[in-house]
Parts: structure tokens; sequence; C-alpha cells
């Protein structure tokens, strides 16, 4: 599942930043990787060549979207979506990692983050073709405002059979790195439609961890990156040796924040509904899909946040807690709760309770601010 469009963040987060005479602050912005502007911003010893540590992150993130981009023609995953069901293809080692995260958060989340709902995703369009001035219906299940008109249930339906990623074939020979296709078909009006694969909701948080690496290799220690800000990786503290001031944007008010907590060298992943979205006859459509209905989440939830500290284990973490920031969006609170104790996460929950507007956290020292209260 595609987690920010093109992958316009869900959530605004915000650091900032102590700079002190004797060090140099440095900031880079891309918008080449994964449709999303990724930032470093550090600060740092005068010895320190950020220039070429950011250069090494952007060829990092290259690798990463030549192999796992869905809207790259030859990356591994559009290899994946293109061959016919049963089919097995090599992959790069890149790609067979990240599907194995993906296949640990869809089995943790009881499929509730689902990496197979590239279909769904493009039927009730929220994929990039979408956001293009120049789009035109051109698959059979398109529809001429798409952001007008919803899809049929056939679709729907059909869509949903195909998205059981427990049934993707994993396999390791000599080094060499397989995954199959399930052999699941459907055919809806003389057209046949098989597993699609979409990484988006996993992929930033593996790069986070990536960049932060590349950054600690190159002794950046005072900072962070950001990935559309929908994936984070804070730096140690800053250089006056005070943690980091997080802010997480309040879902319903651009101009103000709903929630404020310290922190010190961590990961964070937000999903939410409300950037990514359409309105047709007075109801919201967004972007997050439930894997259990094919329909787009209808829950109250506003917003999702998870930290995790950095430590020995990044790769997996980052990652996973972006799978489990969308899992959130799909629970119900209860759910939530439990799931949120079972893998020890420290998580921030916004939601709309009727006419209330409300935050569930464990984070005890999280200070809930502008019109929401503490659940």
């Amino acid at each position: 599942m595609k987690k920010i469009g093109i992958f316009i963040l869900l959530i605004i987060l915000m650091v900032l930043f102590v700079a002190c005479s004797s060090m140099t602050t440095n900031t880079f912005n891309s918008f080449d990787y994964f449709s999303t502007i990724i930032t470093l911003n550090s600060s740092t010893d005068k010895s320190v060549n950020t220039s070429e540590a950011w250069q090494e992150m952007c060829l990092s993130l290259g690798i990463m979207e030549d192999k796992l981009s869905v809207y790259v023609e030859d990356s591994d995953i559009s290899n994946f979506n293109g061959v016919s069901e049963g089919t097995t293809i090599e992959v790069s080692k890149l790609t067979y990692d990240v599907l194995t995260l993906a296949k640990e958060a869809y089995e943790n989340t009881n499929g509730l983050y689902n990496p197979a709902m590239y279909l769904l995703s493009d039927l009730w369009g929220f994929t990039d073709r979408f956001t293009k001035s120049t789009y035109e219906a051109q698959k059979p299940y398109d529809r001429q405002n798409p952001r007008q008109e919803l899809p049929e249930d056939k679709y729907i339906n059909g869509f949903l059979s195909l998205t059981d990623f427990s049934k993707v074939g994993f396999n390791v020979v000599e080094d060499k790195y397989y995954i199959t296709k399930p052999l699941d078909s459907i055919e809806i009006d003389g057209f046949k439609y098989t597993m699609q694969l979409d990484l988006g909701g996993i992929v930033k948080g593996y790069a986070a961890a990536i960049l932060k690496k590349t950054a600690d290799q190159f002794n950046i220690e005072y900072g962070y990156v950001t990935l559309g800000s929908s994936s984070l990786a804070l730096f140690e503290r800053n250089k006056k040796g005070q943690l980091w001031d997080l802010k997480l944007k309040d879902p319903l008010d651009s101009n103000s924040y709903y929630l404020k907590t310290s922190q010190s060298s961590i990961y964070v992943s937000t999903s939410g509904n409300y950037e990514q979205y359409y309105d047709i006859n007075g109801k919201r459509y967004c972007h997050i899909i439930n894997p259990t209905t094919g329909r787009p989440i209808d829950n109250g939830n506003l917003s999702a946040t998870i930290i995790t500290k950095a430590g020995n284990n990044d790769l997996a973490s980052s990652s996973l807690i972006d799978a489990y920031s969308t899992a959130l969006m799909v629970m119900d609170l209860d759910l939530a709760k439990q799931f949120i104790e079972k893998e020890n996460l420290t998580a921030y929950i916004a939601l709309k309770d009727g006419d209330t507007n409300k935050v569930y956290t464990n984070d005890n020292n999280a200070q809930i601010l502008a019109n929401y209260s503490r659940i």
C-alpha cells in the first residue's frame, strides 16, 4: 500500500536545531527519490564532509528506487507485477530483504499492513498517475472522474481476492534470491488480474535507517534526515546536550501542533488520513485502504505516529514502524492499544470521537497541545 501517495506526508514533524559557533550547519534537499522531498539537516564540526555524505545518501536512495519502486519500469517490484501467476523471478538481495521485512510486518499485524494492495490503491485513485494533470481513463476499471465517482463493487471484491501476501514464495539458492507470484488470478469483463505489490508503506522507513547509517559513518552526530516527513531519523542530542523537541502537526489544523515530546536518537514514522483524500457526497475517502474490506478506512483515526530508539537492528525497527503506523490507522483503538503493548512501541494516535478530538499515547512525558484531550 502506498502510504503517502506521491509520498506527500500525512503529518509534519519538526525538530528544533541549536547551533554553536564551532559548528557548521548544512541542509541538503532532493525531490529525485520516492516522489517526495528528502532532507539532511546537520550540525557538525567543520572537518566533517557533509557534502560527500549527502552524495552517498543519494546514491543509496537511487539504488533503492531502482529496485523497489513500483513506478520504475524495470524495478524488481515492477517485474514481479508484470509476470503471470505462478512465475518465479530473481530479485536483488535488497528487494528480498525489504520484502522479508514486509512479510514480518504483514504477519505481525494479521495482514493489516499489506504490501499487496497496489491494485486497490490504483482502483481508488491513489497512485501517481492520478496526481497528473494529464490523467486519462486507460484501464478497464478507470472512471472518467475518479475523485467524483466510486469504483464498482466487482473490482473491489475481485482485487481484494488477490491480496493474500502469505502466498508469495521466497527462496534463496546459491546466494541468489527469488520470489514467486501466487497462482491466484481473476478475470473481470474479459481482463485478467494477478497480485500487484507496492512497498511504499515500508521503504521510507528502511531508507531512513540507511541514511542514518551513512551519517554515522561520516561522524554526523547532530541532525536529522526526513523522507517526506513521514519517516524521520533523529540523531543525537543537540550540541548543548539537550533533547530535541519533536512536534506532531495537528491533522485538523495545518497551522498548529497537537503534541510535543522530547526525544533523542530515534526513528519516527507517521501515517494519516488528511492529505491524500477526496470527498464524495460529504464522505471522505482517504488513501489508506483497509485490507479486510478493500475500502478506505472510516474509523475516526486521523493520524498515527510511532517512534523507536536507534540501536543494533535499525533496518528492521525503522522499516517495521513505517508499516505499523499504517496498520494502526486501520485498527480500532482497543486493538491498537493491544498491538502497541505487544510490540513494545511508543505511539501517538490522534482521532475524532464524535465532535471531540482525542489523543492516545503511552508516552507519559508527551505534552498534549491545541484542542485535543488525552485518552
